[in-house]
């Protein structure tokens, strides 16, 4: 070890320096955004939604096991990954008058999730 490092280390046990992590050293992350449909997105019933995310992560060895679609708390439905493209994409049919808050959830192989922000649609009665 070479001067610096012995002040360094100096410094760390008498508490007068504080290491701070580099951006590069961050933890692994897992990310998940909702594409479609656009916030306020408006439907007639019954709607047939598509329901698009992207899913990536910086863990290389855990990939994106699946990507899970949510009305609320009631699952729409899956899609199994992982995806080269990063996309996940699932039809969602058949969908009655109502206003409707959807988000996506992304898991990996290791369980590890993230969950998008909320859009939200609305679905027309016909007249």
């Amino acid at each position: 070890m070479g001067e610096k490092a012995s002040v360094t280390l100096l410094f760390v046990a008498l508490g007068l320096f504080a290491p701070v992590s580099p951006a590069w050293a961050k933890k692994d992350k897992l990310e998940v955004t909702l594409t479609a449909p656009a916030a306020g997105a408006l439907y007639n019933a019954p709607a047939a939604v598509v329901l698009s995310a992207i899913a990536q992560t910086t863990q290389k060895n855990h990939p994106i096991a699946k990507v899970e679609f949510f009305q609320g708390a009631n699952l729409i439905g899956a899609v199994a990954g992982p995806r080269r493209d990063d996309q996940y994409t699932l039809n969602w049919t058949g969908v009655a008058a109502g206003n409707y808050a959807v988000t996506a959830k992304a898991t990996n192989d290791k369980g590890d999730t993230d969950l998008s922000d909320p859009v939200s649609i609305t679905v027309n009665a016909l007249p």
